[in-house]
């Protein structure tokens, strides 16, 4: 009897072991493509940040590019939401373009033109350069910043 039992066992065992492969082959399948997929995006994030690395410096100098804030030109110059709507529109470019050159948030350049607020001395240093400027170099420093 204890012979019958064993081998009952063995092959209740073995057809779990089939039923058990069976079932958790397309989780493994799905476990592989997964990894990988995960490899690859860790991969793309390491590349990116390189490319951030690098860029971040260029960025920065660009920006270092501008008129010095306490130059009496700067100091005098008036700017009113009307003007600063104008220039924006000379140079056709968008608020968030605007935003870019001059270094501040489109919400910022929003409430410039709109009164709600002033530019600060460096953005109405950043403003008087820009009034010196035309639309091919306004759109080639934009596409400098990215």
């Amino acid at each position: 009897m204890s012979n019958v039992a064993t081998v009952l066992r063995h092959e209740i065992k073995k057809i779990a072991r089939r039923e058990a492969r069976s079932a958790t082959a397309l989780l493994r399948k799905d476990n592989a493509r997964l990894k990988r997929n995960v490899a690859d995006l860790k991969r793309r994030v390491a590349h990116l940040e390189k490319e951030a690395g690098r860029l971040v410096p260029q960025v920065a100098r660009l920006r270092k590019k501008t008129v010095d804030p306490e130059a009496t030109e700067v100091k005098q110059a008036r700017m009113t939401p009307k003007m600063i709507a104008a220039l924006r529109k000379r140079l056709k470019l968008s608020q968030k373009d605007f935003a870019k050159l001059i270094g501040v948030s489109p919400l910022t350049v929003l409430n410039w033109e709109k009164g709600k607020s002033s530019p600060r001395a460096e953005a109405k240093a950043h403003l008087v350069e820009l009034r010196k400027i035309g639309v091919r170099e306004a759109r080639k420093r934009v596409d400098e910043l990215g």
